[in-house]
């Protein structure tokens, strides 16, 4: 064998290695191209599932802010009654009536005290009865808290 020979066959050789090696690449490139594209979906599930949990989040963040605005305006409600009744009984000496008519000062004291207690449960949250909802006559309302306990009553 001449030495063309041995340049043909050494030619043959980086030619099959060469082929060997791009094809090498190619399944490797190929391999790491299946895994990017796994890595982009993963990815796009997270963005998605990101998006939602931020609408989420803000639902319940005005949601939170509109039942803090409800109860600011429901305690500011209660806050004006309760000075309404604090100017009411400061009008009067309950001592000196109580002396003279201790079985009216009772009864009415112990329905204020009813009537304020159930104002503390509704501004808590307690739900309205049926008679506080329908009671429109200053005979069947609240007096401690009309606008909280009785929505429909209008002095």
């Amino acid at each position: 064998m001449g030495f063309m020979s041995y340049i043909k066959i050494g030619a043959v050789l980086v030619i099959v290695a060469a082929l060997w090696g791009a094809k090498a690449y190619f399944d490797w490139s190929q391999n790491e191209i299946k895994v990017l594209q796994g890595n982009v979906i993963k990815l796009e599930f997270a963005v998605q599932t990101n998006e939602a949990a931020v609408k989420s989040l803000q639902i319940g963040i005005k949601k939170s802010h509109d039942a803090h605005n409800a109860v600011t305006r429901k305690f500011a409600k209660a806050r004006q009654e309760n000075t309404r009744l604090k100017d009411l009984l400061g009008k009067h000496d309950l001592g000196f009536l109580a002396s003279k008519k201790p079985g009216l000062i009772q009864r009415r004291v112990n329905k204020g005290t009813a009537n304020a207690n159930r104002c503390l449960e509704i501004a808590s949250g307690s739900p309205l009865t049926e008679s506080e909802r329908n009671a429109t006559k200053p005979s069947t309302i609240n007096s401690s808290c009309p606008s909280l306990a009785n929505p429909r009553y209008n002095p």
